[in-house]
């Protein structure tokens, strides 16, 4: 407002599609498990923006960001409350993440590293903590996952106080899908059930 065999990641385009049966996560009571905090920290940002010209016209701001896996974050402000971000590693193309509305998007890359983007271009990244679903799971928050199959994608339901407060759900044909809370704390699940939380 956790987480037995690793499976290869293919897909290197994560696309927002997922609907949020809340965009911010109340506080959810708990600490935070000492050995999430071994995480990769976030994201460092550095803006540069080039200003629309005209009356009523968008800022198309534009800011790099350093990944937690070395890979470097391209983000381009498409309107009000609409963000997408490429991932480069060099000059290849790793992933792209685009969060419009309400709706966060979330990647996992192949090496492992995890990333969410909200529809305000705020960006966490963080590498590690990998869990299986589906089943029942703390996050790092103390709020609860739960996690099932449906279909041929799985579905997290975050629990705080007795009460769900998020869902998370990739779909037609997303790979991922991520959440940030309003109190800091980003998870990213993955369609076949694996996902992480996060907390810096």
């Amino acid at each position: 407002m956790s987480i037995p065999k690793i499976r290869r990641r293919t897909a290197v385009r994560a696309l927002g599609t997922a609907a949020l049966a809340a965009a911010l996560l109340a506080p959810a009571a708990g600490a935070v498990a000492a050995d999430h905090g071994k995480a990769a920290p976030v994201a460092s940002v550095s803006a540069s923006a080039a200003k629309g010209k005209g009356k009523g016209s968008l800022a198309a701001a534009t800011k790099t960001v350093k990944l937690a896996d070395g890979s470097t974050g391209k983000i381009t402000k498409l309107g009000d409350h609409h963000y997408r971000m490429q991932m480069f590693f060099g000059p290849h193309l790793a992933g792209e993440l685009d969060a419009q509305g309400e709706r966060s998007d979330g990647f996992q890359s192949a090496k492992g590293m995890w990333a969410v983007l909200t529809p305000d271009g705020e960006v966490r990244s963080w590498v590690g903590g990998e869990q299986y679903g589906p089943g029942t799971f703390k996050l790092v928050d103390g709020s609860t996952a739960k996690i099932s199959k449906v279909g041929d994608h799985h579905i997290m339901k975050v629990v705080s106080e007795g009460r769900v407060v998020a869902t998370l759900e990739p779909k037609h044909g997303a790979w991922a899908t991520g959440l940030l809370s309003g109190h800091g704390m980003a998870v990213v699940l993955t369609a076949d059930g694996t996902f992480s939380s996060h907390i810096g």
